[in-house]
């Protein structure tokens, strides 16, 4: 009934160290971001749709939410969703544009740079912005 072999042992065992070596407990909210953008960025609407109910409240959730909206042409859902997430989004962006660098000097955000570093941050956090 179920398929035998290596290769079913390999996936088996390689499955088990992925799921006993994550910490679950601890990064869970990251890890049902980085699961809700890869949905999203593959297409999958309905699978992200379904997969809301796991998502955590917190900004970058309501953030995926609002995407999830848009591709179901939910528009005042998404309204709301963006609207809660921007407060504490703009605070963190805001902190990576004037962030310390290593020889300890204060770089400030230009236009350009803050222009520029909004879409890399967006790739760093679920490859979503590309």
């Amino acid at each position: 009934m179920f398929p035998q072999g290596a290769e079913v042992d390999l996936l088996t065992y390689s499955c088990r160290a992925w799921l006993f070596g994550a910490r679950l407990s601890e990064q869970y909210n990251m890890m049902t971001s980085h699961v809700l953008g890869n949905l999203l960025k593959s297409g999958d609407h309905d699978l992200a749709h379904e997969f809301l109910r796991f998502m955590p409240d917190m900004a970058w959730s309501h953030y995926l939410r609002a995407r999830v909206c848009l591709m179901r042409s939910e528009f005042a859902e998404a309204f709301i969703y963006f609207k809660q997430a921007a407060p504490e989004l703009g605070e963190f962006l805001h902190a990576q544009a004037n962030h310390t660098g290593a020889n300890g000097d204060q770089r400030q955000a230009n236009s350009s740079t803050s222009s520029s570093s909004t879409p890399l941050i967006c790739l760093a956090r679920t490859n979503v912005c590309r």
